[in-house]
């Protein structure tokens, strides 16, 4: 009868925590990392956020800033269909505005459950720009080889310069369309040495600079010449003032105006690049409470006690 009765009170026991474990453990949020170190701060933070019993979940997006005392929520409040999935935070200008270092997370509710927190991810921000460079000079040593001469702008942020060529007057400039690059640091002289694809016919160049940070500076190079970039929604080109532009992105839309070698008007770029995000696997999932790691420990403790009452029930009828 004692027997019977301890094994009725580890069932009891096993009765009010198996719930809980399996409400705490069951879902899962993670969120994704983007790239770090860009221009860009228009972009998406893609979450993942799973539950198996197919219940309905909110989640929240968090972020602090390099001068924010805390976190702080941004973007509504995302409900997923029942179960979860895949969606994401909305990181524009208002969130993403000073250079510097933020962070982010998220967290996912289900009414009646925990609260669960995601990883932390973090996004560096810099948008200042080199400098465009200076002095560009082409000369034509023989019908195939051309020799592009220039000098880097005193910025303190040029750590390359890439070259982009056309047979018109119309250049494509873009991440998928540098001809070359070299590393070169500030105020410095550098140069080209290309050989064309037909020989004895004419090319034309333009270049520009870039920062650690995959911020582009306005383009230099032959007179006359436009340049512009084509990505899914169409080509776009048009003249304007001299600015820096984010090369990061997986397509990247830029504008640009004419270039004139002696200085009578100068180069410009504008535009912006489209969203990167990283979305994860929901095979990486987890909880990310230290509530969790308490039921299992009760669970697990409540399993064995079990095991060794029924272990020791069927001993004792094997006796009699």
């Amino acid at each position: 009868m004692k027997l019977k009765l301890i094994l009725l009170t580890a069932l009891t026991v096993l009765g009010i925590f198996l719930p809980k474990l399996s409400l705490a453990a069951s879902y899962s949020i993670r969120l994704g990392q983007p790239k770090s170190s860009t221009g860009l701060n228009n972009f998406r933070l893609t979450f993942v956020a799973l539950d198996p019993q197919g219940r309905q979940i909110t989640v929240k997006c968090f972020k602090k800033g390099p001068s924010d005392g805390g976190f702080t929520q941004f973007d509504v409040n995302k409900v997923l269909i029942p179960g979860g999935n895949t969606d994401y935070c909305e990181v524009n200008s208002s969130i993403v505005n000073t250079n510097g270092t933020y962070s982010f997370y998220t967290t996912a509710e289900i009414v009646g459950d925990v609260t669960l927190t995601s990883n932390t991810v973090n996004v560096d921000f810099n948008n200042s720009g080199p400098e465009t460079p200076n002095s560009y000079s082409k000369e034509r040593l023989n019908s195939c080889d051309y020799k592009i001469k220039f000098r880097t702008a005193n910025d303190g942020k040029t750590v390359k310069v890439q070259l982009f060529r056309s047979d018109t007057y119309n250049i494509s400039v873009g991440a998928s369309s540098v001809l070359t690059q070299q590393n070169i640091g500030p105020n410095l002289a550098g140069e080209f040495v290309n050989s064309v694809p037909v020989c004895g016919k004419d090319y034309y160049f333009v270049l520009r600079a870039v920062d650690a940070s995959d911020n582009a500076s306005g383009t230099i190079g032959d007179s006359f010449t436009t340049t512009s970039s084509t990505t899914t929604t169409g080509t776009t080109g048009s003249t304007g003032g001299t600015g820096a532009i984010a090369l990061s992105g997986t397509k990247a839309q830029i504008v640009d105006g004419t270039m004139n070698t002696d200085g009578s008007k100068d180069a410009s770029i504008s535009g912006s690049a489209d969203d990167t995000t990283v979305s994860p696997t929901p095979e990486i999932l987890g909880s990310s409470t230290d509530q969790n790691k308490n039921y299992s420990r009760w669970y697990l403790i409540a399993a064995v006690i079990l095991g060794y009452l029924v272990s020791r029930t069927l001993r004792a009828k094997k006796s009699k």
